[in-house]
């Protein structure tokens, strides 16, 4: 058959099913092997992290029926350890002492001549209501004057190993009455704090007498009348720090509105 009558010589009209690239044929098959072999290498990371996750996913499930069973193993006991710690408290104490100025350590020093001894103890813990705490649960603030209140602020109590009280948080009050209390506190203690850094005199870590001397530096900023309100004379430093909360946030609160 001839099929030479079949042959049309001319070039590419819209809509012919083959058109002519110039490019050989072998040239596009290898662009496609190249595709081929890209995705390839693609999935073979995923393919190769498939396993660890399966077997990740058996142990964890093997781990839950374990504990569902009774069965003690070391994964288990260890999260269940971990759990434990955490719901206690544990962390969050040991986070708050690492941050707080005295780093869970009380500090005391006493000078015989030119020499300075120091001497540290660790802060006692105390366990109740399911956690560790840095005051027992009976813990009551000192009904003191003021000047005995901020010695309490600045060193604890080494006899009973009361912590530097600064350094307490509501979490350590037993009830929302103590936590009341310990905002007072605070609220008095800060004002002579900020005032003793006013003047240059503030020590993070003070024995008994350097408290009383940052004491004397900072008591100007709550106003201590020498003369009670009954005409007596008396030592201000002496009045209580629970009355005299109350008094320096009366006369604030009158100045503000006068």
């Amino acid at each position: 058959m001839d099929l030479k009558n079949l042959v049309t010589c001319r070039l590419n009209s819209p809509g012919d099913s083959i058109v002519a690239t110039g490019v050989p044929p072998h040239i596009s098959i290898l662009q496609h092997m190249h595709s081929l072999a890209k995705n390839v290498n693609d999935v073979v990371p995923q393919i190769q992290k498939v396993a660890p996750d399966v077997i990740r996913g058996v142990i964890d499930e093997i781990e839950k029926r374990a504990m569902t069973a009774g069965t003690v193993t070391r994964d288990g006991l260890e999260a269940l350890i971990n759990g434990c710690l955490e719901k206690s408290g544990l962390y969050q104490l040991v986070q708050k002492l690492e941050d707080s100025p005295t780093s869970g350590i009380q500090q005391e020093e006493t000078l015989t001549g030119d020499e300075a001894v120091t001497m540290t103890h660790m802060v006692g813990m105390h366990s109740w209501g399911g956690r560790l705490h840095l005051v027992p649960q009976d813990f009551a603030f000192p009904n003191s004057w003021s000047q005995i209140a901020w010695q309490y602020w600045m060193c604890g109590d080494r006899q009973k190993q009361y912590p530097p009280l600064r350094i307490l948080s509501k979490n350590d009050m037993s009830n929302t009455n103590m936590q009341k209390r310990l905002s007072d506190f605070r609220y008095l203690m800060q004002l002579v704090e900020k005032r003793v850094e006013e003047k240059g005199k503030w020590i993070a870590h003070p024995s008994i007498e350097q408290a009383n001397e940052m004491f004397e530096a900072g008591k100007d900023v709550l106003d201590i009348s020498e003369v009670s309100e009954k005409g007596r004379k008396r030592r201000g430093e002496q009045m209580k720090w629970s009355t005299m909360v109350n008094r320096v946030r009366n006369k604030r609160k009158t100045q503000r509105f006068s």
